[in-house]
This record gives C-alpha cells, sequence and structure tokens, in this order.
C-alpha cells in the first residue's frame, strides 16, 4: 500500500481508486473481446441476435440485483441518519449542560470578584485605622472604622445571601 506521511490515509483511497480503474479497463477489455468473439464466430445476423437473446434472463438478473442493491444502499443511509440525529441530540444536551455549567461559574466569579473588592476595602480601611485618617467610601468621607464597620457588613450580608442561596 502507498501511503504518504502526513496524508492521513489519502495513500489508501489511491489504491483503492486504482484497483477501481483497474476494474473497470478489465471490464471494456473483456466486452470488447466478447463482442469481437460474437462477430466473428457466428456468421449471420440472426445467429448473433439468437446468441444474444439467450442472456435476457441473466441481464434481468442483474438488473434486480443492481435495484436490490439500491434499495440497500438506501436503507444504510436512512440507518446512519438515524444515528446522526441521536448524535446530534446528545451533543445539544451536552451543551445546554455546558451553557449551564458556564453560567453558574460566571456567576459565581463575579461574586467571588466582589468578595475581594470588599476584602481589599477592608484592608485599606485598618491601614488607615491604625494611621487614624479618613477615607472617602462611594463618594462620602467617613472615618476610618465607620468605612471598616460598613464594608464588614456588606461583606455580612453578601455571605448570608450565599448561604441562603441554591447552589
Amino acid at each position: 500500500m502507498f501511503i504518504s506521511i502526513g496524508s492521513d490515509n489519502y495513500g489508501c483511497v489511491d489504491m483503492k481508486s486504482r484497483y477501481v480503474i483497474g476494474l473497470i479497463v478489465l471490464v471494456l477489455v473483456l466486452q470488447a473481446g466478447f463482442g469481437y468473439f460474437i462477430y466473428y464466430s457466428l456468421p449471420t445476423w440472426p445467429d448473433r441476435g439468437t446468441f444474444g437473446d439467450m442472456f435476457g434472463a441473466v441481464n434481468t438478473l442483474f438488473s434486480g440485483l443492481a435495484f436490490a442493491g439500491l434499495i440497500y444502499a438506501i436503507y444504510l443511509q436512512s440507518r446512519e441518519l438515524s444515528l446522526q440525529r441521536v448524535e446530534l441530540m446528545q451533543t445539544r444536551e451536552e451543551l445546554a449542560k455546558s451553557a449551564k455549567s458556564q453560567a453558574h461559574q460566571a456567576k459565581y466569579m463575579l461574586k467571588a470578584a466582589k468578595i475581594n473588592a470588599l476584602s481589599t476595602r477592608a484592608q485599606c480601611c485598618s491601614t488607615l485605622l491604625v494611621a487614624k485618617k479618613n477615607i472617602v467610601v462611594s463618594g462620602k468621607s467617613m472615618s476610618s472604622s465607620d468605612a471598616l464597620t460598613q464594608t464588614l457588613a456588606e461583606l455580612e450580608t453578601m455571605i448570608q445571601e450565599d448561604e441562603g442561596a441554591d447552589l
């Protein structure tokens, strides 16, 4: 078999196409050979016609087999489409689960960011409390102890909301 590196088995397809082309050429050569043999071995047209009529039943047999092959191919295609539909539905379900999970993750990341911001504000307030300085929170100037109390209350509220929420 001829398979080149990195071809994803295109070499096998090349070999299959060579076999198919070889079979087509063989059938054409056999057909031409039979035609030549019949033309020169049977002297008159009526004899040739009679000889050809002997194969009418075989022609019917091969036509029936071809039709049965067509019906089988349609059946296989129908089955494959059914399997594709099932797989597509499973993919949709998995995507819906993934989207729901991402929404939950985004929700909790936002809460974590808010808690982190409040925690940073509480650290700033405690640092300013030690330095006995005032702080500006939400556009209002207040003492660092009041700002720390307010920040801790907001953190407590957020934690209670998380405990009350259905995870």
